[in-house]
């Protein structure tokens, strides 16, 4: 991307979206399945209804965001100090 004339802080940038984009995704999928599988558990065992708290789960998403942005952080970094000849001399 330093080829093509991106600064270092829109590599930091690029990074940190693509981390939260997949961030978001996983949690979709992940709440998807684990509501899937709480409704059949507590229905088909339990015989009751699954109760969802929505201030814990929310808590959860935010700090699961949180975190995900702050893992980024490195990778976006060490990212961005690669010279632009260093990253097309290595090509997988």
């Amino acid at each position: 991307m330093r080829s093509f004339g991106f600064s270092r802080s829109s590599i930091v940038y690029g990074v940190l979206i693509e981390m939260f984009i997949l961030s978001v995704l996983s949690l979709i999928v992940g709440g998807f399945i684990a509501i899937l599988f709480s409704e059949n558990f507590a229905g088909s065992i339990f015989g009751v209804k699954a109760v969802y708290p929505l201030g814990q789960i929310f808590g959860y998403i935010f700090g699961l965001l949180g975190l995900a942005m702050v893992s980024g952080v490195i990778p976006g970094y060490n990212a961005s100090k690669v010279t632009p000849n260093q990253a097309l001399r290595y090509t997988g």
